[in-house]
């Protein structure tokens, strides 16, 4: 049992660790996290990783939501126009924290066109097989990959 606490690292965290949950689901929002690309704000998602870890509170972090400059700033429910861009995300993402979270989502909600507007063959290719590959290759990469 947990909570989904978004990007509230005060009172979303506190919240379940004072419940005794145990779980906090948080969003890795790709948009947020690398606005321009090749340049990350690891800021709210440090925070919220330490809090948690700091509460004894295991993590599901559901990453998603395409950049502007990665779609030509469609929104961030379409998916982006180089399926390399999510790969390099996910994976620079997943290595940055994978010795605090060992749990990931790609995607949320891909069946409602507020939070994805590609094909289902777009969520399936680009995003899900694709994520995975990075996700994989994040945890089978060398500790010399952290922190990145």
């Amino acid at each position: 049992l947990g909570l989904n606490v978004h990007q509230s690292k005060d009172t979303g965290v506190d919240a379940t660790a004072a419940a005794k949950l145990g779980w906090a689901r948080i969003d890795v929002n790709w948009y947020d996290v690398e606005k321009s690309q090749g340049v990350y704000d690891w800021s709210v998602i440090d925070a919220l990783v330490d809090a948690a870890r700091t509460k004894d509170v295991e993590v599901l972090a559901v990453l998603a939501y395409t950049p502007a400059w990665a779609n030509g700033g469609q929104g961030g429910n379409v998916p982006p126009s180089n399926p390399g861009d999510w790969y390099d995300a996910v994976f620079r993402i997943v290595s940055r924290y994978k010795g605090s979270i060992h749990y990931w989502g790609l995607w949320n909600e891909p069946n409602l066109g507020d939070f994805w507007s590609g094909t289902r063959t777009q969520y399936i290719q680009d995003i899900l097989v694709n994520g995975a590959a990075a996700v994989k290759a994040a945890f089978d990469a060398s500790d010399a990959h952290r922190g990145v």
